[in-house]
């Protein structure tokens, strides 16, 4: 038995929330980038880290992602804070009723 909270990737939802707060952000794209930093060896925690500070840069793209993870990874050795994940969650899952309505009605 570990004391880490078990993390389940979420793909698809990440996708969903990356384009509800960045809509320009092509749907394809943003899988593409997902799908290139998991290629390169990226784990779901960095993708996830990764991807919210790409969402609060409005000079990112998705694509900047790959980059980004091969530059982090060859700065730092340092895993996301748990806690500071579990924040990021519990604010996720407070607003992802309204995310969904808002996909659903085309927003």
């Amino acid at each position: 038995m570990t004391d880490k909270p078990e993390i389940i990737p979420q793909t698809e939802m990440l996708i969903q929330l990356a384009h509800a707060v960045r809509p320009r952000w092509d749907e394809d794209d943003i899988r593409a980038a997902i799908a290139g930093a998991q290629a390169i060896g990226r784990s779901w925690s960095y993708v996830l880290a990764a991807m919210q500070v790409l969402m609060n840069d409005p000079k990112a793209r998705p694509k900047d992602l790959s980059p980004l993870a091969v530059r982090r990874a060859t700065n730092t050795t340092r895993d996301v804070d748990p806690e500071r994940a579990h924040r990021h969650a519990e604010l996720i899952r407070e607003q992802w009723p309204n995310l969904a309505a808002r996909k659903e009605s085309g927003k």
